[in-house]
């Protein structure tokens, strides 16, 4: 047998023991940090509960994959993949209590890694949150208008849907949704492609013009030339009495 196959599993407590530990070396807890927020967009949406909290730090490396979607963070010297927001918490915090052993999501968006919006709680009572829904606030009528101009927007500049979920955070089911929504609309679907095309337009337009002065300062002599001669031109068609 091999040495990793004589040694006991470590319990989840006594990884969370063995993580609080690393972290709490300097060297260690600041090259973590390095690392974290190199993978965070700040600019995250207010969540819906509690928006006195502030904006959302979005995860942006890699996930647990099935849903809900966590953020990891590999540190090989422990041989651990804590959870992206544990390891904000324990950043922040030092170490979790003894009886709350839970980092629960006070905004509700499991990809958030900002330290202000973390709790720890116990299990009991994550469960109960989940239980209750407090994972999927209510959407009033405003928010849902909100949200339906989001998506124009966005459909407009025909961002991906990763880059949609990435901005705001919503599940894949609920943009894919809100796209439909904005493209089958016969009202709004219309202006969503003929503003597409305008911007289509006013980007080539751009380009071209980028084109023209790049031109103009690598080599200016011949558009000199050809100014002086439209010129000379025009004055040539001039009558004599207004030369």
């Amino acid at each position: 047998m091999t040495e990793a196959q004589t040694q006991p599993q470590k319990t989840n407590k006594e990884k969370r023991q063995e993580l609080e530990r690393f972290l709490s070396v300097p060297e260690n807890h600041e090259a973590t940090q390095r690392r974290l927020l190199s993978k965070i967009n700040k600019n995250g949406t207010i969540p819906q509960r509690n928006p006195e909290l502030g904006p959302c730090w979005l995860w942006t490396g890699a996930t647990t994959g099935h849903k809900p979607q966590y953020g990891k963070l590999h540190i090989s010297a422990i041989k651990q993949q804590p959870r992206a927001h544990v390891v904000a918490y324990l950043l922040k915090h030092g170490v979790t209590p003894e009886d709350k052993t839970d980092i629960d999501h006070l905004c509700g968006n499991t990809l958030c890694v900002n330290h202000n919006h973390l709790e720890a709680v116990t299990h009991h009572e994550n469960m109960l949150r989940v239980r209750k829904g407090w994972k999927k606030p209510p959407i009033d009528e405003a928010s849902r208008t909100t949200r339906f101009f989001d998506a124009v927007a966005h459909e407009i500049r025909k961002s991906s849907i990763l880059e949609i979920q990435e901005k705001t955070g919503l599940s894949h089911p609920t943009v894919s949704k809100n796209r439909a929504a904005v493209r089958s609309d016969p009202f709004i679907g219309p202006l969503v492609i003929e503003t597409e095309k305008q911007l289509e337009q006013a980007t080539a337009d751009h380009e071209q013009h980028a084109r023209a002065v790049a031109a103009w300062k690598a080599d200016p002599v011949p558009q000199l030339e050809r100014r002086a001669k439209h010129l000379n031109q025009e004055s040539q068609q001039l009558p004599s009495s207004d030369r």
